[in-house]
C-alpha cells in the first residue's frame, strides 16, 4: 500500500513446492516498479529480525535499513497470547532444523 512517499511491503509468504519459480522475486520487482511509476521515494520492507528468512530475503535487494520506532502487539487475551508466542517459537525452531535438513 501506498501513502505520502512510501510504498509499504508489509507481508509476504513462499513455500518449498515451488520455490525455483521464484516468483517473490518476481512480485517484488512489479512493486518497486509500480511505486516508481507512482513517484515514491521509499519502499518500506516493514521490519526485519536477525536470523529469519524474510531478512535475508529483503537484505538481498541491499536495502538502505532505516529504524523506526517499530510494530507491538496489542495483547487482548493474555492467556491465549500466551500460547500463540510459545507456539511461534516452536514454529521459528522447526523451520530452522528444517532448513539443515
Amino acid at each position: 500500500f501506498a501513502f505520502k512517499d512510501f510504498l509499504y511491503y508489509p507481508y509476504g509468504a513462499s513455500t518449498d513446492k515451488y520455490k525455483n519459480v521464484m516468483a517473490n522475486n518476481l512480485m517484488m520487482w512489479e512493486a518497486i516498479c509500480l511505486g516508481r511509476s507512482l513517484g515514491l521515494k521509499t519502499f518500506d520492507l516493514w521490519g526485519r529480525e536477525e536470523g529469519k528468512g524474510f531478512t535475508r530475503f529483503k537484505e538481498g535487494y541491499n536495502p538502505k535499513v532505516i529504524e523506526f520506532i517499530g510494530s507491538w502487539d496489542l495483547v487482548i487475551n493474555k492467556p491465549l497470547y500466551y500460547l500463540y508466542r510459545i507456539a511461534e517459537g516452536l514454529r521459528w525452531k522447526f523451520l530452522r532444523l528444517k532448513a539443515r535438513l
